[in-house]
């Protein structure tokens, strides 16, 4: 299941790839996944400025089995140890029952059901090459299956928190202890202390990231201690990339220099990638996310006056699974 996602990816970001030039002479875009052509009876579209693709087609052209729910109005593909179930009109598509929040709700065209590109691109990745004279993409699904494969099955077994705001706005996240351990720990165990109750997003900057978790709102602030900065620079192995909806883990200069900060990305920041601990995302409530994110701050490093610092009323971990402290450093 995991390489047929990562299939779909691929020729999402492909057809991404391709959105600026529309269709080709006879309206319509080859797509050529490990050098075998792939036939649709309904094409690849662009609706709504969202790329939406065939999600049978792609699934069954790599041996998934696919099963179309006619009362529920959903659609399951499931191939070895991967499950993949999304429903039309539910913007929730659940991998492994582990939900994950796209931009627009599956769709039926011509009896067929197409997915947006961004469920797929957030977990999966591959090899695309548009080759401009020949006006066709081609995808190299070959070579990801590993890191690909562990990447989905630590983001499988996720814990749920819950950020509620002052104002009411509620985000819900996914939490991954297979991806950054730490991170999970040291972030529930804050959590369930109270320690979030009542701090603000002191960090703001429009189409970046919404930071928060600092008790002075000064940004220099912490629990007391700090945690292993669990991302590649540092010896870890991460492969959550920072893109929109992402939690992580705000640090100093140093890579061990993390405490309670951390930020939820607002536009996709690849530049992150490898050198701050990724280790959640939003499932729900990203139009909060984009709300707190239109705060105006005073200047570049998107600091924001104490009045207008929204305020986080509580965060909650909606898990009964015990978690150990984190291991703390000193400061």
């Amino acid at each position: 299941m995991v390489k047929i996602l990562r299939a779909i990816v691929c020729f999402v970001l492909g057809a991404a790839l391709l959105s600026g030039f529309a269709v080709n002479a006879q309206g319509q875009i080859p797509v050529i996944l490990d050098g075998r052509a792939l036939e649709f009876d309904v094409h690849p579209e662009i609706i709504d400025g969202r790329t939406m693709v065939p999600m049978r087609v792609i699934f069954e052209a790599l041996g998934a089995v696919v099963v179309w729910d006619e009362v529920n109005r959903s659609i399951t593909a499931t191939r070895g140890e991967l499950t993949v179930q999304t429903t039309i009109g539910d913007k929730t598509m659940h991998i492994n029952g582990s939900a994950m929040e796209m931009d627009v709700a599956p769709i039926i065209v011509g009896q067929r059901t197409l997915v947006p590109v961004r469920f797929v691109s957030e977990a999966f990745g591959c090899d695309v090459r548009w080759d401009a004279a020949a006006r066709t993409v081609y995808i190299d699904s070959k070579g990801l299956l590993g890191s690909q494969s562990e990447l989905a099955m630590a983001m499988a077994n996720a814990i749920q928190a819950t950020i509620t705001m002052e104002d009411g706005g509620i985000i819900v996240l996914e939490l991954y202890p297979g991806i950054a351990p730490q991170a999970v720990r040291n972030f529930a165990y804050l959590a369930r202390q109270g320690f979030y109750d009542g701090l603000r997003f002191h960090r703001i900057i429009k189409d970046f990231m919404i930071q928060g978790g600092c008790p002075d709102s000064l940004g220099s602030g912490g629990p007391g201690y700090t945690i292993a900065g669990e991302f590649e620079l540092n010896g870890f192995a991460n492969g959550l990339e920072h893109k929109r909806g992402v939690l992580s883990m705000a640090r100093g200069q140093g890579f061990n220099s993390a405490g309670s900060q951390v930020f939820i990305v607002h536009g996709d920041s690849h530049f992150l990638d490898g050198a701050y601990a990724a280790f959640g995302r939003v499932v729900s409530g990203m139009e909060v996310v984009d709300k707190i994110a239109q705060t105006p701050n005073n200047g570049g490093n998107g600091s924001v006056a104490l009045a207008d610092m929204p305020i986080i009323k509580s965060i909650t971990i909606d898990s009964s699974q015990d978690l150990p402290e984190p291991d703390k450093l000193q400061r």
